[in-house]
């Protein structure tokens, strides 16, 4: 195990993850459920692992709910879902793995996002669609799913050669052949 705890505190509900180039660990600790026991941590927060394992670091305190996570192609900014506040965040990411510079990117954002290697944003936002954005926070396309029951959760590429994008929806996945590759 990696880490069970933050400052000798049980986390909420850990969420999404993400490794980075240097092999550090994002992942975010919102809590989306109703409980009878209150919450160890002070905060719904989203945490960084050192590359060595050798420390935890709290680099959000200030969210809502934070989500979905995902990097720039080139690793210099990190998108956060806040998904209390169905925004989508950008911040500087430092060399030492904390977060700066929070900038609101789209007013949008429920459960999932991931990038594709051109930079455009795929983010989740609690229908039957998942917005594309270019790096600038312009809309360009959205793509439609066929669900009876529940929204679009999770978004991701994969494959053998990565230009594979997979949507959870509901009890369902949904992939699609891209053009453009994940990175």
């Amino acid at each position: 195990m990696l880490t069970d705890s933050y400052d000798g505190k049980k986390y909420n509900e850990p969420n999404d993850i993400f490794v980075d180039k240097k092999g550090g660990i994002y992942f975010s600790d919102p809590y989306f459920h109703v409980h009878a026991e209150p919450l160890e941590q002070d905060c719904h927060g989203l945490y960084y692992i050192t590359p060595d394992r050798s420390e935890v670091i709290r680099v959000i305190d200030d969210m809502k709910d934070p989500n979905g996570i995902s990097p720039t192609p080139d690793g210099s900014k990190l998108y956060v879902i806040d998904t209390g506040e169905q925004k989508t965040y950008i911040y500087d990411v430092n060399p030492d793995g904390t977060l700066s510079n929070k900038k609101e990117f789209v007013p949008w954002g429920l459960d999932g996002l991931t990038v594709d290697s051109e930079g455009n944003v795929y983010i989740t936002g609690g229908d039957d669609y998942v917005n594309i954005y270019d790096a600038a926070g312009n809309l360009m396309e959205k793509i439609v799913v066929s669900i009876t029951k529940g929204h679009t959760a999770n978004v991701c590429f994969g494959g053998r050669d990565k230009q594979t994008l997979f949507i959870t929806a509901g009890n369902s996945l949904f992939s699609i052949r891209m053009r453009v590759k994940g990175f």
